[in-house]
């Protein structure tokens, strides 16, 4: 869904945009039909941000056509899910909060009560070791910055922190640096909207082991973030150097000019 609404076409590849009209229906009938809550609300808020992303600067095509995305998707998502919802009970707003407090909120707050007052100060600082989660509720937190405080301490708390802060920046670069660039924006949007899918699912669902995906996801914006670094230094650079040999030829042509156009200096006659 997320891909198939940000990612740009050029030329004859544009008839595949056709494509997007039938996926983000059929999409958005798989998660209700499997009854994936997080999934749907994920992609939506993931849209939110990816989509404007991909149109780049402010036009107003551009922003209809965003408009328009968004829109479509925001009129499916009731009739799909009046139409096509297995059940209604499980996307009742009050029965979600229910189940929300009674799994995630109660399984956080055990762990970490029996991170802060069962263990000991080097459990504080390095956790209570990988998967111990599992020793206390039976399970693990299925919020994986919990997780990671618990099971990896103050110490790995930080470090995710501070992976999360540079993937972020990344992002807000690589958005900067393909702002000239359409199609490559639109592949930028749709990598933004696939980790911020899988991020908002990290508070909902799934382990630190089992996220491959979203730390997969994290090295690849870093990676792409210093590739249009260098390109982006190589190609100033190379303007700079042109500019300057242009400059140094532009020189020497007035010079050369101007020595062809000054008259001859006077002879003067030897006298003997």
């Amino acid at each position: 869904m997320i891909v198939a609404a940000t990612i740009r076409f050029r030329g004859l590849a544009k008839g595949w945009q056709a494509l997007r009209w039938i996926i983000l229906p059929i999409s958005l009938i798989v998660c209700v039909q499997s009854e994936s809550r997080g999934q749907l609300i994920g992609a939506l808020a993931a849209l939110l941000v990816a989509v404007p992303i991909s149109l780049g600067r402010f036009r107003v095509d551009r922003m209809i056509a965003g408009l328009f995305t968004l829109a479509l998707v925001g009129a499916l998502v009731p009739f799909v899910l009046q139409n096509f919802a297995v059940t209604n009970e499980r996307w009742d707003p009050a029965n979600q909060i229910r189940e929300f407090r009674e799994t995630r909120v109660d399984f956080c707050a055990r762990v970490i009560e029996n991170w802060l007052f069962h263990g000991n100060p080097i459990n504080l600082m390095l956790g209570m070791g990988s998967s111990s989660s599992a020793q206390v509720i039976g399970t693990y937190p299925h919020v994986i910055a919990v997780e990671v405080l618990v099971e990896l301490g103050i110490v790995g708390a930080i470090l995710g922190i501070i992976a999360t802060v540079l993937t972020f920046s990344s992002s807000v670069s690589l958005v900067r640096l393909t702002r000239q660039n359409p199609i490559e924006r639109g592949d930028i949007a749709a990598l933004i909207g696939l980790f911020l899918f899988n991020f908002i699912l990290s508070f909902k669902q799934g382990s630190f082991l089992g996220s491959q995906i979203l730390i997969a996801l994290c090295i690849i914006i870093a990676q792409s973030d210093l590739l249009w670094r260098t390109m982006t230094a190589r190609t100033q650079s190379m303007r700079k150097r042109w500019g300057m040999m242009q400059h140094q030829a532009a020189m020497a042509k007035a010079a050369a000019t101007a020595a062809m156009n000054s008259p001859a200096p006077p002879q003067t006659a030897v006298v003997s």
